[in-house]
């Protein structure tokens, strides 16, 4: 098999397997269908360029985390499209609480917004 067909069956087994996380992290970000998909999406060519460059200082369910959170705050701040409601808020929490903290309060955070969004 040829290096670019690892690389692909890798992708396509690390989204398939964290594709719930990817969409909650989206779902944070947006509030219409059309902007999530386009955000997941760009989540997803993020980890693809990125693959490379993992270096397993982390866990890999660590770095698609963060690839998706700081691809969805860059995106919203190019787009604007929600007022400075939970997205900032969210922003500001992250410099004062520790990533396991924070993990645990977005995860929650995120679950609930996206069953009132859906």
């Amino acid at each position: 098999m040829s290096n670019s067909n690892v690389k692909e069956q890798q992708f396509i087994e690390l989204t398939d397997r964290y594709k719930d996380v990817i969409g909650r992290v989206c779902c944070t970000y947006t509030s219409e269908n059309a902007s999530f998909e386009d955000l997941y999406q760009e989540v997803l060519i993020n980890i693809w360029q990125g693959m490379e460059s993992f270096r397993g200082d982390s866990k890999i369910s660590t770095w698609i985390y963060r690839t998706a959170i700081n691809t969805c705050i860059t995106w919203y701040r190019k787009n604007k499209k929600h007022s400075s409601s939970s997205v900032s808020r969210l922003d500001d929490m992250t410099v004062y609480f520790s990533f396991s903290k924070i993990f645990s309060f977005l995860a929650i955070f995120q679950v609930l917004q996206c069953a009132f969004l859906i």
